[in-house]
């Protein structure tokens, strides 16, 4: 606790000064020392930051330190993308209005998110939509509550260092923000900023966060841990020089919209077709699996690309290179791929996920399929040519998922997120601040205690990592 009497006191000092700067300039006199003149305004912001830091300041020093790790645990490559998603409504921020509107037709058609409204308050979270939706929202309950119980874990971790702050959250695989429903973009007090774990960069406004499945599947104990079990079980001279994949045969979703996640398959084929509203299925993986890659196998093109049988990640490590192909939209194997230390072939197809931005082609992997599944012969022939090369690729890919994707980084990633939207927020959140009305604010706790817990006992969800 000694950390935190220092700072109660160094807050109480400056507070005290601060007064007696006001006190002295109420009189109509500026106030100056030496050189150093201070503005009425200037003193009254300073004020209110300090006594909002002194209601704040219960916070234990674990607590501290944790947010002390993210702001020093240089993760600033990370946060590139929070900067790049919340750029629509840095000039005219988030307001009121906006947030109302939002969570007032979060689950009204077209939109149907499935997901919640958040409030973070003095470090707590609160659920701000109506919970009894959510026992319609099919298998994404347990996502959702997977979701609540981070929440928990970012209050438990962070405490105070989490500002106030309110959100919704999705957890459909198809972007919820398409930009051409919101007039592209220009008129960000209709634009919501949804928080979802993959999207377009071209086409969507969604907020990246980190996909749930990184805490739920226990990314970091179950997988980066086993990082060097997989590189000196499989060396990479010891590799199989072959394309391995398995995959289920989902359909990837394209809206016409946004048309640079249309996919065409071997020879140019339209392999997309007409779905709901404004959705093209494209049998992406069907197309591979059951067309391109049974040719190309007859060719000779050295290949084992497949729905069946399943293999674990160390079988997949024991081949020189792997094939990710995207699922509906973001796959979270890609992820996994990247701990194996073989060469990563990435479809790509126009998704991205919150840490794309920070591997490269031809430095963290290959990239086959812009156009035409074909492409992957090119790939192979390089990678067959300029082994070493590839053995440095699957090398650096390797040391971006150990630094970046591990479970702290994700935490200090969530956390940032919800300071720079904390950030661009015009009005206080909470019923106190007067700005918004709350027809549900219910403590998290409260939910998961009487629902959540449950929903993911029954997936054997309740042991999910988080920061220890």
């Amino acid at each position: 606790m000694l950390m935190l009497t220092i700072r109660s006191y160094f807050c109480t000092c400056v507070l005290m000064w601060l007064c007696a700067c006001q006190l002295l300039q109420s009189t109509g006199s500026p106030l100056s020392f030496g050189h150093v003149w201070v503005a009425s305004n200037q003193i009254r912001f300073a004020s209110r930051i300090i006594f909002s830091n002194l209601q704040k300041l219960p916070q234990t020093n674990e607590q501290w330190e944790a947010a002390h790790y993210c702001t020093t645990g240089n993760f600033s490559a990370l946060y590139e993308t929070i900067h790049r998603d919340l750029r629509f409504w840095r000039e005219t921020g988030i307001t009121a209005k906006l947030m109302e509107w939002m969570l007032d037709t979060v689950y009204r058609v077209p939109v149907r998110y499935k997901g919640a409204g958040i409030l973070f308050k003095d470090g707590k979270p609160y659920l701000i939509t109506d919970p009894a939706v959510l026992n319609t929202t099919g298998h994404h309950q347990r996502l959702i509550a997977a979701h609540f119980a981070l929440f928990l874990a970012l209050s438990t971790t962070f405490g105070a260092s989490i500002p106030d702050v309110e959100f919704l959250f999705s957890t459909a695989d198809e972007p919820a923000a398409l930009l051409h429903y919101f007039a592209n973009g220009t008129n960000p007090e209709r634009l919501p900023p949804v928080l979802s774990f993959c999207k377009s960069p071209v086409s969507h406004a969604d907020v990246l966060v980190p996909d749930i499945h990184f805490f739920m599947r226990n990314f970091t104990n179950k997988l980066l841990v086993q990082a060097d079990n997989f590189t000196t079980t499989w060396p990479w001279d010891q590799k199989t020089p072959k394309l391995f994949g398995r995959f289920s045969p989902y359909a990837r979703a394209a809206n016409q919209y946004a048309p640079e996640l249309f996919r065409q398959g071997r020879g140019g084929k339209d392999i997309c077709q007409k779905g709901h509203n404004d959705i093209f299925f494209c049998d992406v993986r069907k197309h591979y699996i059951w067309d391109w890659a049974r040719k190309a196998n007859k060719s000779g093109l050295p290949l084992d690309v497949a729905q069946q049988p399943k293999r674990d990640m160390m079988h997949h490590a024991s081949f020189k290179w792997l094939l990710h192909l995207d699922g509906q939209t973001c796959s979270s194997r890609l992820e996994q791929l990247m701990v194996l230390g073989s060469l990563v072939v990435k479809e790509e197809s126009g998704y991205e996920a919150f840490f794309h931005h920070i591997i490269r082609p031809y430095k963290h992997y290959v990239p086959v399929w812009k156009k035409v599944p074909e492409e992957t012969k090119s790939a192979l022939l390089w990678a067959s040519q300029h082994d070493s090369e590839a053995a440095a690729i699957a090398s650096a890919a390797q040391q971006v998922a150990l630094t970046y994707l591990h479970k702290r980084a994700l935490m200090c990633y969530w956390l940032k997120v919800l300071q720079e939207i904390a950030a661009l927020l015009r009005y206080t959140p909470g019923p106190d601040g007067g700005h918004r009305s709350y027809k549900v604010m219910m403590p998290l706790e409260e939910y998961m205690d009487a629902e959540g817990w449950g929903e993911l006992d029954k997936h054997h969800l309740r042991h999910m990592e988080f920061w220890d």
